[in-house]
This record gives structure tokens, C-alpha cells and sequence, in this order.
């Protein structure tokens, strides 16, 4: 009688077990399930129960949001993002009719950079695996993946700074700092991911705010490749604790951003729940933030904390965010919600607007996908045009003396000439150069037995044979979706 047990647990699904009987532990198929719902009364029957019950091809635009198998959506986001980047640091953050910052340097300045990471994050998770993950013995190739991913995107900041100098802090350095610790992360589940992400916003702040009052190295916040063979632990702190980006704070993004890709992202109720969560998180993250400030004693705990602190010093770290870093004088600067101040307010701010636009993206894109076609192409290849972006900041003749107008015509060129190269690129590839570069070396030194056969079609049918067909030609077939 055990032996027939035994042999027919094998065989059965878990949900026709024989009575006292339970099924083995470890990696189980998906099953499906009745959701309760039917034409006359026949059941229906799901692979996954994990968002409603209704199947995903039956939501509103839940064809138009896909793309050669992936969400439109994310490569928007990330479009926005570069624009954003592309604002501050191009235009004058200060309206002089106005006396104050102006409205777009307070929507973009700190939330379009933390919208990039955490895009980042979202784009790591889908790449391994997405909702489902990966399999235990898949995650060794896919960390030195990433690992290699991380040494290149550092390589190609490094030489950014050396050959271009830019005129802002480059953001890559940092970047690939994030994607070697989130090779630490893959095998870990969503709740998990979001319990880190809290603890870094936490414990970050105030990690940095000791290391600040030490100043136990010299800070390189542009790092060139000499750097690393002269000066190691002065670049490591930099891009840790005391840097433009720091990790310590802004792996939270990350985090955030893997736990995001762990979702359902293709259905209307996660999307929807992105939106308003993000919403929630943002506005709570400036009430609390204001509350400390203007009702818990954390104005005049600023105010008072050095002789040289003004009035209208503390309201420009409560707008603005600091020149430099915020001031170790006394623990209620840490408080504040400004733009780059990585406090858990500010942290907190950032996070909620970045799921929030996130969010909305998806849900546009379910009615209007056509018409942003433009952002998605420049979004699909956000390294490369970053790059060019700096390089843009180099040669053209702007600076601290430039007119507003000077500064709004270099705006302009960036975004138009972004829109028409990357539309035109999409046209013939789905990657951009620097994105093919990273992706196909990391996998091919990850596995050097790889055969590539998407190379070898490329080699023999062209240019779209290797990237695919245009950006517009979506194919949205259930089933076959990739996350």
C-alpha cells in the first residue's frame, strides 16, 4: 500500500493527492486551477492565480502594450528618465521672476536619475527570469553575466570621464557598482528584496552621515581608469558613501527595482497598483519629511546647528539639496526631502515618484502606444545616448554665463536629435551599439561555449536578421510573452 502511494505521488499533480498524502518538497510545474468563472457553467481553467482571475489577453490594451515580446512601457520610463537627466543637467535650475527653482528641476532633479536605477533593477529581473526567476543552477551564469556587464559599464564610465571630461557627474561608475551587488540578489524573492530595500534607506543615511564627519579619504567623484591602480580606496569610498550616487542609498533603487521585476508587470492590477502605491509613497515621504521639519523641532535643529547656517540655507537644502553634501552638524539634517540629500525622506520621495511614472507608463501604453514610439526608441539604447549626452556637454559652448535661451536651444537640440537617431536606429536594430556591445560580450564570456545563433543569422541575413524588425511591429501572442 506505501509503495503504491508512493509511486502514484509521483505521477499525480499535487491537487489529486490521495487523502493523507503529501506531495514532495522543492520545484513544482504550475497547475492549473479553477477561478470560479465560466460560460454556463463550465470552469475555466489558469496556469497562475497570482493577479485576478481573469486571463491577461482578455484585460483592456493588453496587446497593444507588448513589443517584440516586451512591455513598452519600461523602454518609455526609461526614455523619460534620460530626458529628465538630459534637463538637469542642461537648464538653470533657478527662475530669477520666480525667486525659486523652477517646476521642472523640482519634478526631475534626483527622481529622473533614481527613476534610471531602478529601471535598472527592473531590467536585471526581467532578464533573469522575470516573475518567474531563475533555477538555482541557472543563477551561477547568469551573476558572472552580470558581473562582466558591471566591469564593462565601468570601464565605458571611466573612459568617459578620461576622454570627455563632462561637465557633470557621471552616474555609469555608480551604475555598475549597483549591478555587481545585484548579482547578490537574484535567487531572492519580492518580499525579501523590499525588506533590504527599507533597511539600505534606513541604515544608508545614516552610514554616510558618520563617514562624512570623518572624511577618511579624498573623495574622485569622476574617476578615470588611473584612479583605480593609484588611488583604490579613495574611488570605493567615493562611490559608496560620499559620491554623487552612492551605493549605500541609491541600491535601494535597485532593490526596488528587482522586486518590481519580479511581478506580474503585463497585468492592469499590478500596473495600477504601481501607480498608486508609488503615489502614496512619494507624497508620505514629503508630509513626513515636512512634519520633522516644520512641527517636530527640525527647523531650528538645523537653524542653530552652526553659526554660519542661515535661514535661507536650510530653505535651499529643503528645495534645492545641497552644493555639496548636507551639513554633519547635527543628526536633523537627516530629516530633509531635497533633490540628491539621500535621507530616508528623500530616498523614500524618489522611490514612490519612479514606481508612480513607471506605473503610469504601463497603463498608457495600453491605449497610446503608437504615439509614444519616439520615447520607447530612446529608451532602448539609454547607454549609448547618455554617453553621447556627455559628449554633447563637452563640445557645445554652455556654461555658468549661458542665457536661459542658450541654455533652452541645447536642450532642445539634445531631445530632438535623440528622438530622430534613435527612431531611425529602431528601424533597423533593437539595440543600440553600446547595449549590443555589453550584452553580447557578458554572455559570451560568461559561457564561452555559447553559440550564438542570433549572430551567425545576423551574418547571413543583415543588419535585421541580428536585431530584428522595426520597434512597431509588436507581436503579442499568449503565452509567449517574455518578462
Amino acid at each position: 500500500m506505501t509503495s503504491h502511494l508512493e509511486e502514484k505521488q509521483v505521477r499525480v499533480l499535487e491537487g489529486d493527492l490521495p487523502v493523507d498524502v503529501r506531495p514532495h518538497s522543492g520545484w513544482s510545474e504550475e497547475r492549473s486551477v479553477w477561478t470560479g468563472h465560466g460560460d454556463e457553467a463550465q470552469p475555466i481553467k489558469f496556469g497562475t492565480t497570482a493577479v485576478g482571475t481573469y486571463r491577461a489577453e482578455e484585460e483592456y490594451g493588453a496587446e497593444r502594450q507588448w513589443s517584440k515580446g516586451r512591455i513598452i512601457g519600461i523602454n518609455v520610463a526609461r526614455g523619460l528618465a534620460l530626458f529628465g537627466m538630459f534637463s538637469v543637467h542642461t537648464l538653470d535650475p533657478w527662475n530669477e521672476e520666480a525667486e525659486r527653482v523652477t517646476v521642472l528641476w523640482m519634478m526631475t532633479a534626483g527622481n529622473a536619475a533614481a527613476l534610471f536605477a531602478v529601471l535598472a533593477g527592473v531590467g536585471i529581473a526581467l532578464s533573469t527570469g522575470g516573475s518567474k526567476g531563475l533555477r538555482p543552477e541557472r543563477r551561477i551564469n547568469a551573476r558572472v553575466q552580470l558581473f562582466v556587464r558591471a566591469l564593462l559599464i565601468l570601464f565605458i564610465g571611466l573612459l568617459s570621464n578620461l576622454w570627455l571630461d563632462p561637465p557633470v557627474f557621471n552616474i555609469l561608475p555608480y551604475y555598475a557598482v549597483l549591478f555587481l551587488l545585484a548579482s547578490l540578489f537574484l535567487g531572492v524573492r519580492k518580499r525579501t528584496l523590499c525588506t533590504w530595500a527599507l533597511l539600505m534607506m534606513l541604515a544608508g543615511p545614516i552610514a554616510q552621515y558618520f563617514v562624512r564627519s570623518a572624511e577618511p579619504y579624498e573623495r574622485i567623484l569622476s574617476p578615470v581608469p588611473a584612479d583605480l591602480i593609484s588611488n583604490p580606496a579613495d574611488v570605493l569610498g567615493t562611490l559608496l558613501f560620499t559620491g554623487t550616487y552612492p551605493v549605500t542609498t541609491w541600491s535601494a533603487y535597485m532593490l526596488v527595482g528587482l522586486a518590481l521585476g519580479r511581478m506580474q508587470l503585463n497585468r492592469i492590477q499590478v500596473q495600477l497598483g504601481l501607480f498608486g502605491f508609488g503615489a502614496f509613497a512619494a507624497v508620505s515621504g514629503w508630509l513626513m519629511s515636512r512634519m520633522a521639519v516644520n512641527f517636530l523641532g527640525g527647523y531650528e535643529g538645523m537653524l542653530y546647528s552652526e553659526v554660519r547656517i542661515t535661514q535661507e540655507m536650510v530653505e535651499a537644502f529643503l528645495t534645492e539639496g545641497p552644493d555639496e553634501d548636507l551639513p554633519t552638524s547635527s543628526f536633523w539634517w537627516l530629516t530633509v526631502a531635497g533633490p540628491h540629500t539621500n535621507t530616508f525622506f528623500s530616498l523614500l520621495l524618489s522611490t514612490g515618484v519612479a514606481v508612480s511614472v513607471l506605473g503610469a507608463t504601463f497603463l498608457i501604453c495600453r491605449v497610446f502606444p503608437r504615439l509614444l514610439w519616439p520615447l520607447a526608441a530612446a529608451g532602448s539604447m539609454t547607454l549609448t545616448l547618455y554617453v553621447c549626452h556627455m559628449a554633447f556637454l563637452h563640445f557645445y559652448a554652455i556654461g555658468d554665463y549661458s542665457t536661459d535661451q542658450e541654455l533652452n536651444l541645447a536642450l532642445a537640440i539634445q531631445i530632438l536629435g535623440v528622438l530622430i537617431i534613435s527612431g531611425l536606429w529602431s528601424l533597423l536594430f533593437r539595440r543600440g551599439p553600446l547595449e549590443w556591445l555589453v550584452g553580447e560580450l557578458s554572455k559570451r564570456i560568461a559561457d564561452p561555449r555559447r553559440k550564438s545563433a542570433e549572430t551567425g543569422g545576423a551574418l547571413k541575413s543583415g543588419s535585421r536578421g541580428m536585431t530584428g524588425s522595426g520597434w512597431w511591429r509588436h507581436r503579442a501572442v499568449s503565452g509567449r510573452h517574455r518578462m
